[in-house]
């Protein structure tokens, strides 16, 4: 039986698909780097199969899309994120050796050499990289730590092949890692 609920519980966790019924458009690629759910992805040395951090909004690709799975392994066993991510969770008695197959951990990555989704269209939750003065609609871009924020000049934008719009967000964004469902649009010009 259940006896503690959480009154105030989270809308979404960090690169979570926030339309998945919705059409989106995701390509797989190898991390060469740990990256972090929902930050924002660039091309990696092999354009093709793998991807880095992105730390320019001109070599945004896509966002690096939550999963509570892994692929089979080579041994045929399919692993859980959470077994991947033993001991980063602290519960409340102070036991870092609890893992639930299946729990998602904030701030999990996928490691460096993992298969992961990337997302290049659809509707997805990411962090801020600081206050947001937008609005629903208006354009953002990446930051140098993969993260989304205001476009610092439009007017000299540097017209990144794939657009990131504001969906919902918080009344206000006053502060870095506040949760922001975009739309990823792209790629323009193709």
């Amino acid at each position: 039986m259940q006896l503690e609920y959480n009154k105030e519980p989270a809308v979404a966790l960090q690169g979570m698909m926030a339309e998945p019924m919705a059409p989106f458009r995701n390509v797989s690629r190898i991390a060469e780097e740990d990256i972090e759910f929902g930050l924002a992805v660039k091309a990696g040395t092999d354009p093709v199969k793998e991807a880095l951090v992105c730390a320019a909004p001109e070599d945004f690709i896509g966002f690096a899309v939550m999963s509570d799975n892994k692929e089979m392994q080579k041994t045929g066993v399919v692993t859980s994120l959470a077994t991947a991510q033993a001991g980063r969770q602290t519960y409340g008695d102070g036991d870092t050796s609890k893992v639930a197959l299946g729990e998602v951990f904030a701030g999990a990555t996928i490691k460096q050499f993992e298969q992961f989704s990337v997302m290049q269209e659809g509707t997805i939750w990411v962090p801020s990289g600081a206050a947001i003065t937008g609005a629903v609609g208006d354009e953002l871009e990446v930051d140098a730590a993969g993260k989304v924020v205001d476009i610092a000049d439009a007017a000299t934008s540097t017209g990144a092949r794939y657009k990131i719009f504001i969906v919902e967000m918080p009344t206000a964004v006053g502060a870095a890692d506040v949760l922001l469902k975009v739309r990823v649009s792209g790629p323009q010009g193709a």
